[in-house]
């Protein structure tokens, strides 16, 4: 038989092995909640960032892409449309193009085959009403906005682009992105509208004048 000496003695050693296997499972199981807790903070944060994708919906044609720029006025036979695409997994605020907020939010930049750029954004109006607007877009949901593009005849013609920059000159073919872009106001934080700025790709079009 042991004695109580013995006994105590292997009992003291089986009880320190126990408290550092506990110990080291503990430090193992801490560091694995911080990773666990981790990898949840990123798929959050990827699930809430508010992203935006805009583009140009003019399909291909024998391989080209085309577009035409009033000379007198707006014509509506010659639309075109853009799309702006809720392309995150929560609702996102935007401007309504019918308030001073929203009437140019979306603008193109344009380069012709010498290099020079040009950006085409919509003549600004004078209101006489004008108040802040907004609309809602749900995960995965567009806003199609038509677009006609024209030179203006007289100051602050409605519907007009500025295209002075290409008037002269009216090259036959441009490389054309859209531009989404709301900036950070005093409004904007009150109506909870995304603000940031959203570039589309290059594309080369056929452009045509009248």
């Amino acid at each position: 038989m042991k004695s109580p000496a013995v006994f105590v003695a292997a009992s003291a050693i089986i009880l320190i092995a126990l408290v550092m296997s506990l110990s080291n499972v503990s430090i193992v199981n801490a560091n694995a909640r911080i990773v666990d807790s981790g990898e949840v903070r990123r798929g959050v944060a990827n699930k809430i960032a508010k992203r935006l994708s805009v583009d140009i919906a003019v399909p291909l044609q024998r391989n080209k892409r085309y577009l035409h720029i009033n000379g007198h006025g707006s014509n509506p036979s010659f639309k075109f449309y853009a799309v702006v695409t809720n392309t995150s997994a929560l609702p996102i605020n935007l401007w309504q193009e019918n308030c001073s907020w929203g009437f140019s939010n979306l603008y193109f930049e344009a380069k012709d085959a010498n290099g020079n750029t040009h950006t085409i954004k919509k003549v600004k109006l004078s209101w006489d009403r004008n108040a802040p607007a907004r609309l809602t877009l749900g995960p995965g949901e567009h806003r199609v906005i038509p677009v006609v593009l024209s030179f203006p005849t007289h100051p602050n013609q409605d519907g007009a682009w500025s295209l002075h920059s290409l008037s002269k000159s009216k090259p036959k073919q441009l490389d054309i992105r859209p531009v989404f872009e709301i900036r950070t106001d005093d409004q904007s934080k009150r109506f909870g509208i995304w603000t940031g700025k959203c570039v589309g790709a290059y594309r080369k079009y056929e452009v045509s004048y009248n």
